[in-house]
């Protein structure tokens, strides 16, 4: 069965003015074929029609691109996420700049998978103009702008192959220090994220 599994991630930030899941149609694992006899050559009476029948006891392998699992089947999905970003003001900057560490989410599924920011929510503080999710490579997605929190989002953030495929973002931004409203003011935010399963192709499943 097909799903996009949602994933929250804590995102707090410190302004310094010093130094699961959607349901959907079951997928069957293999395609279908017609058998049309009209012409009394595609079918024998005598010994039928032969179908492989495969199964799996015990746990699944949803790294292993060969493993007995639909396509498109939320089962496939295997990811590392951040538990949590961090941002501050860069003092070097005079704290007119947000810096950030690099985090990275990365696909250990046999099958690629997409990501996407789907929502951002939190603070709305008047001191951040801009606030960037920002990628290694790709366009940065502004969330928010002057104070305002742009909520949903619902963007592809990029498509990660199977078992290599990774992310890498950080966050940047500016502040206007003159108006935080004490020496140190602390904003939180959640971002979510959601993730596709993809065929072993990279298209995706219908339902």
């Amino acid at each position: 069965m097909k799903k996009i599994v949602v994933a929250p991630i804590v995102l707090a930030g410190m302004v310094l003015g010093t130094g699961q899941a959607v349901f959907a149609e079951e997928q069957a694992p293999t395609g279908y074929e017609t058998i049309n006899n009209a012409e009394g050559d595609q079918y024998d009476p005598a010994t039928g029609v032969e179908i492989p029948v495969k199964g799996t006891l015990g746990k699944l392998d949803n790294t292993d691109p060969e493993e007995n699992i639909p396509e498109g089947d939320d089962r496939w999905l295997k990811v590392t996420i951040p538990t949590s970003v961090a941002f501050n003001t860069n003092p070097e900057k005079e704290n007119k700049e947000i810096m950030a560490y690099n985090y990275t989410v990365k696909n250990l599924s046999g099958r690629p998978i997409n990501v996407n920011l789907s929502k951002f929510s939190g603070s709305e503080e008047a001191a951040i103009t801009k606030l960037s999710l920002t990628p290694k490579t790709g366009d940065a997605i502004d969330v928010v702008t002057n104070g305002v929190v742009k909520e949903n989002v619902n963007q592809l953030l990029g498509k990660l192959e199977a078992n290599v495929g990774a992310y890498e973002f950080t966050y940047k931004g500016t502040v206007d220090p003159e108006k935080l409203t004490g020496e140190s003011t602390k904003v939180s935010y959640n971002m979510n994220l959601k993730f596709e399963v993809l065929d072993k192709n990279g298209e995706s499943v219908t339902k």
